[in-house]
């Protein structure tokens, strides 16, 4: 036997020297498969004695401690399989794209873009159901550098998650970003305003950008420093 296996649904080992294999049409299910077993244990169209491997570490009849398979699957009703314990590798890029919708998933050397549905019971799924695209969240990791969060829900909120800054931003051009250094910047939309509910205390400089405003802040805060030697 071999250790490179391949088996399918049509076929099965009979035990008969005359005709060792037999076509079997009639198979619940149609499938292929193609994998390797280090054990070189039999597949079920070569000579066994009813113990056969399925092309997993966990279904070869060598028994325990079975590492090392790796099994692509055709299946008429489960579609295309890649089952193995080690690791799956696809060089170039990746695509979910279910007939008739939209990418789901993509990875490529740019990054990675996932759109899903947030589910609290379990966390973000993948789906192309068009009424749960509508409220769609669609993560991009760009240039595995960068991790921006999209919604469809609410049109063009982006959240955008950096080793430079922290930003999110509405399509009325509204936005909140925290840089690198820490400066924190808020930008409303055009004609809209920052509104502070509350009191607010500032201890560092005031800068407006128009210097007649940042003339009288500085001589404010110049006569409050005065009063407070004079005080003193």
């Amino acid at each position: 036997m071999v250790r490179i296996k391949g088996a399918n649904s049509d076929y099965v080992y009979t035990g008969n020297p005359k005709a060792l294999i037999e076509e079997q049409k009639d198979a619940d299910s149609l499938y292929l498969k193609i994998f390797i077993c280090p054990y070189d244990m039999p597949s079920h169209v070569e000579p066994n004695d009813g113990e056969v491997c399925q092309g997993t570490d966990a279904e070869c009849p060598h028994g325990e401690n079975s590492f090392g398979h790796a099994l692509i699957c055709l299946h008429e009703k489960d579609g295309i399989s890649l089952v193995t314990n080690n690791q799956i590798t696809a060089h170039g890029s990746f695509v979910v794209k279910p007939e008739n919708s939209q990418e789901l998933f993509k990875v490529e050397p740019q990054g990675t873009t996932i759109q899903g549905v947030l589910d609290f019971n379990g966390g973000l799924r993948l789906s192309h159901d068009e009424r749960e695209l509508s409220k769609a969240v669609i993560l991009e990791i760009a240039d595995n550098t960068s991790l921006i969060i999209k919604s469809q829900a609410v049109q063009d909120v982006v959240l955008e998650i950096s080793d430079k800054c922290i930003s999110m931003q509405m399509s009325n051009g509204a936005k909140i970003n925290i840089n690198e250094r820490g400066d924190i910047e808020l930008s409303p939309s055009n004609k809209g305003k920052v509104k502070i509910n509350g009191d607010l205390e500032v201890t560092g400089e005031i800068k407006t950008g128009n210097d007649k405003l940042d003339m009288f802040y500085e001589i404010q805060n110049a006569h409050k420093i005065l009063t407070t030697q004079n005080i003193s």
